[in-house]
């Protein structure tokens, strides 16, 4: 499975501090379903995931990275309360700007 611990999301993305996978589970699907049916097809993708090509593979891990954090980033800061929405700040970190968050977001994109 292509991108499956956090530290081979990091190596592409190093701005990414949380250990847990798992909040970008859903995103990392969607990546791998959009990399095998909008950009490879299913049979390059099966070969990509065997790992036929160390080279190959780690593009698509980096394309896969990148799409996952990408879709993920408008989520992170977000809770749903309810009388609405929130912004998660603890004391110690505030909340990035509109206008970082969206740099962030093109330049992921990039």
């Amino acid at each position: 499975m292509l991108v499956d611990t956090i530290d081979k999301m990091r190596k592409v993305i190093p701005t990414i501090a949380d250990d847990n996978l798992e909040k970008y589970d859903a995103y990392l699907v969607d990546a791998r379903e959009w990399l095998k049916h909008e950009i490879t097809g299913p049979d390059l993708y099966e070969i990509l995931e065997s790992a036929g090509d160390a080279e190959l593979l780690a593009y698509a891990e980096m394309i896969v990275s990148y799409k996952a954090y990408w879709e993920a980033i408008p989520f992170l800061d977000l809770v749903e309360t309810s009388s609405g929405f929130a912004v998660i700040r603890n004391d110690t970190k505030a909340p990035a700007s509109k206008e970082r968050v969206e740099a962030l977001r093109q330049a992921t994109a990039k």
